[in-house]
């Protein structure tokens, strides 16, 4: 009788033990097809620039909670957050708080023998348009940039009533065609009405002209018409604008 006992015991013991180092390899697994996942390298790199900022507070209205500036660097933040989800790795131009000086900027684009024009590179409480683009394309050449995305926010005083998003790319940047196509699959995802111009030299942003990689600005709306405000404030918004806005992103980045 003990001896039955003990046999069965030893049995117990055995497939206990069994069941505790299945256990062990399946965790193990588990935890090496994690750290995979967690080293995959980024699909894709995106340059975020919050439209603004600093000195240059953009445009505002009564509607507006704050200045354009304090709206596009908490979009561009949510944005950066969300095409991270994604596995996608983004640069911003600046958070906020602080931005390249131009000695900073003049050293890369020195470094790299990458064109600019110095009369527009100035040193002081801003940091405009142009030395934002000069900056993204020094970090090209070390992070080669998949799409740029400017964000901005309009504004027509004579026309509260206007109400839409639009989308700007330079006619003669040479990721036009697939830039085209990103702006036909914006139209149809968004919940506005969306203008979308492909702009000549002497009418393109500064973002969008002085770059070789595809370059996009979006306005989000316009400030002076309320409707368009209430959503610009309203986090919820936000955070689904940004949604399908990388949405959109990373199609166009898994596509090209």
């Amino acid at each position: 009788m003990k001896k039955s006992v003990l046999i069965i015991v030893c049995v117990i013991l055995i497939v206990v033990l069994g069941i505790g180092l299945n256990r062990c390899d399946i965790l193990g697994s588990s935890k090496k097809l994690l750290e995979k996942v967690s080293k995959e390298p980024p699909k894709a790199t995106v340059c975020i620039d919050a439209g603004h900022g600093f000195a240059d507070v953009g445009c505002e209205s009564p509607y507006l909670e704050g200045y354009e500036k304090d709206v596009t660097i908490k979009i561009a933040k949510l944005l950066k957050t969300e095409l991270e989800s994604r596995n996608i790795k983004v640069v911003l131009t600046h958070d906020g708080k602080k931005f390249p000086s131009c000695d900073e900027i003049l050293k890369g684009v020195n470094k790299y023998g990458l064109e600019y024009d110095s009369t527009r590179l100035i040193e002081n409480n801003n940091f405009s348009a142009y030395e934002r683009v000069i900056y993204a394309n020094v970090v090209n050449e070390t992070e080669p940039i998949d799409l740029l995305v400017s964000l901005h926010i309009n504004s027509i005083e004579n026309h509260p009533e206007l109400s839409q998003y639009e989308l700007y790319y330079y006619e003669n940047n040479p990721h036009a065609a697939e830039l085209k196509e990103l702006c036909e699959s914006l139209e149809d995802a968004f919940d506005n009405d969306t203008k979308t111009a492909v702009t000549a030299a002497d009418e393109s942003y500064t973002v969008t002209r002085y770059t070789e990689y595809p370059s996009l600005l979006v306005e989000m709306g316009y400030a002076t018409n309320r409707e368009d405000a209430q959503k610009l404030n309203s986090e919820k918004w936000r955070k689904e604008y940004v949604k399908t806005l990388a949405e959109q992103i990373q199609k166009f980045t898994d596509k090209y």
